[in-house]
């Protein structure tokens, strides 16, 4: 990737993540709506979702224009690990049992998202 995408792409990714902190230090949750409630986490997922398909296409030498669809299978499912992680420990629901499953969870969607060819159609 050439030096000027590397920096707008770093750029964006601390103002998201800089925008989440802000958030989530200066707004009182019991003040806020049920969709504002949820929205830190999602914005938490994208945030996690980006920067490591950015890491992943910065490791790679590719251009993030060159959508990959197993870096976006891997991207998604590590974001989606601390994410559902945090939403478990947010309703006190969070166990050893709980780690376990994601853990086999995540062995399990990586080894298929590594072996499925998404280039063949599926009839």
């Amino acid at each position: 990737m050439d030096k000027l995408n590397n920096k707008k792409v770093v750029i964006g990714l601390v103002g998201m993540w800089v925008l989440l902190f802000v958030f989530m230090s200066f707004t009182n949750p019991e003040k806020l709506s049920a969709v504002l409630l949820i929205s830190p986490v999602a914005w938490l997922f994208v945030c996690l979702f980006a920067t490591v398909y950015a890491i992943q296409n910065y490791l790679s030498g590719r251009r993030m224009a060159e959508l990959s669809i197993k870096n976006i299978g891997f991207s998604a499912v590590v974001a989606l690990l601390p994410t559902s992680l945090l939403l478990l420990k947010s309703i006190n629901q969070l166990t050893t049992k709980d780690l376990v499953l994601m853990g086999v969870f995540v062995g399990i969607t990586f080894n298929y998202v590594r072996r499925f060819k998404f280039s063949h159609k599926i009839e």
